[in-house]
């Protein structure tokens, strides 16, 4: 998490801490203003949280070639997005660079892989197969991502396939 977002985050606690300690001392003046401070401070952080999140607008479909996908560039660009390429996370200790899921003993896990090469072609396989010969659009990337920053993560493959 951010710096900033921790330096806010500690005089809100205060503040709060504060507010109800004059809200039990029915000082009703300094609780009000506490309590606008309070407000001020969550605020903050909101904005400053959006801001670092999104500091790119991200519109909603890029004019991407859809007839001519390099698999090969799309295959490097979700996974340098999921797991910096294979360094991070499940990409590192499963060989799974792409977040690739299973279904083991009715429990969802990453899938393991002996190679990197076995996940890059299973992530083309599954691309293929679900997906077609396109680009990610907006939608596939919220169910690529399970909706977990769906507009950083199509923004951010976006980038890596046209700039690789």
């Amino acid at each position: 998490m951010n710096k900033f977002i921790q330096l806010t985050s500690y005089p809100r606690r205060l503040l709060l801490n504060i507010l109800r300690f004059m809200f039990c001392k029915k000082n009703r003046e300094i609780t009000l203003i506490l309590l606008a401070m309070f407000l001020v401070f969550s605020l903050a952080e909101k904005r400053a949280y959006a801001a670092i999140t999104f500091n790119v607008p991200v519109p909603t479909e890029y004019n991407w070639d859809i007839d001519r996908v390099d698999l090969d560039r799309l295959a490097y660009a979700i996974s340098f997005q999921e797991t910096k390429d294979f360094t991070l996370g499940c990409g590192k200790t499963h060989n799974n660079g792409f977040g690739i899921m299973t279904w083991v003993n009715g429990h969802r896990e990453p899938k393991r892989y002996e190679t990197k090469q076995a996940s890059i072609d299973d992530f083309k396989r599954i691309w293929r197969t679900h997906y077609g010969n396109r680009i990610p659009t907006y939608q596939d990337a919220v169910k690529w991502s399970g909706n977990d920053r769906a507009e950083a993560w199509y923004y951010n493959v976006h980038w890596i396939y046209n700039n690789k």
